[in-house]
């Protein structure tokens, strides 16, 4: 959970260039966008993060309780200032941003408690149901949730946070009950070879893996793959201009929310692209984010 400043703009952007544009502020993070998400299907949703006690950290919490989010076991950090990230964007996509995250980043123990201990069941498991986990936690925590034995069985959706940080996710590969959300640039960095299409990239990493791999290309096909089974889907419609940022995210709680509400395989990946068409409908003319 953190705050979103995203700059916008309709032209396309060099190194170097002030532009004429728009500049939003809104709550933000992967785990905070997919609970957004789930929230709007019908899905019971319990937030586990770091905010700092701050002022900004009041106005998150309030923000994700007003959505239906269960915000009990939000760590509040004593030390350092809430996270924030900061994008560039222009006709063509994201151009470029730089995420401070150094609350969540310190914050391990304080996030992770409840899981670990056990706190939001009581029936021996350390969940019951679905955990999605944001790919910007730091090693150490990945480490510590995948030695939950608690989780073993437990379905885990992983979305992926950007190109850098990737490759701390090749550690949920082996698992079989893991599902894997990547964009191709995220998922070519992730396999050591680009990938041409979302298909031969879903196609390829899961080859190897034991994990299901779901891969997008912006606005062109998104793909899943499960051993030798792969499925892919077309957006209905073609969106242009708008903020982009957080698209991966809406198609990740699409897709989970479809699976979990009885949707088959293809059917979900249909819904999951377009609730990313949705949402990029929806930020075509949009001032700020409700």
């Amino acid at each position: 959970m953190h705050w979103d400043v995203i700059g916008n703009t309709a032209t396309v952007m060099d190194q170097g260039d002030d532009v004429p544009g728009s500049i939003v502020r809104h709550p933000g993070g992967v785990a905070l966008n997919v609970a957004r998400g789930l929230r709007k299907s019908g899905i019971n949703v319990v937030m586990l993060a770091s905010v700092g006690s701050d002022a900004e950290g009041d106005e998150l919490l309030e923000f994700a309780a007003s959505k239906g989010i269960d915000t009990n076991y939000v760590h509040r950090s004593d030390t350092g200032s809430t996270d924030r990230y900061v994008a560039v964007e222009d006709c063509n996509g994201l151009v470029g941003a730089v995420a401070d995250m150094r609350n969540l980043e310190s914050s391990t123990e304080g996030i992770l408690a409840p899981l670990e201990n056990n706190q939001l069941t009581s029936s021996g498991r350390a969940v019951d149901g679905t955990v999605v986990i944001d790919g910007n936690l730091p090693d150490a925590a990945i480490d510590r949730i995948l030695a939950l034995p608690t989780l073993n069985d437990t379905d885990l959706r992983v979305v992926a946070p950007s190109r850098p940080k990737v490759k701390r996710l090749r550690r949920f590969l082996p698992r079989e009950t893991t599902t894997l959300y990547l964009n191709l640039n995220e998922a070519s960095h992730l396999g050591g070879v680009g990938f041409g299409c979302a298909r031969s990239a879903a196609s390829r990493l899961a080859s190897s893996a034991n994990a299901r791999i779901v891969v997008t290309d912006g606005r062109r096909e998104a793909a899943s793959a499960k051993n030798v089974i792969v499925l892919s889907s077309l957006p209905k419609r073609i969106v242009t201009g708008g903020r982009v940022t957080g698209a991966g995210d809406a198609l990740a709680a699409g897709h989970i929310s479809a699976e979990l509400n009885g949707a088959p395989a293809q059917m979900a990946l249909d819904q999951a692209v377009n609730a990313a068409v949705r949402f990029l409908e929806e930020r075509v003319t949009a001032n700020d984010l409700t």
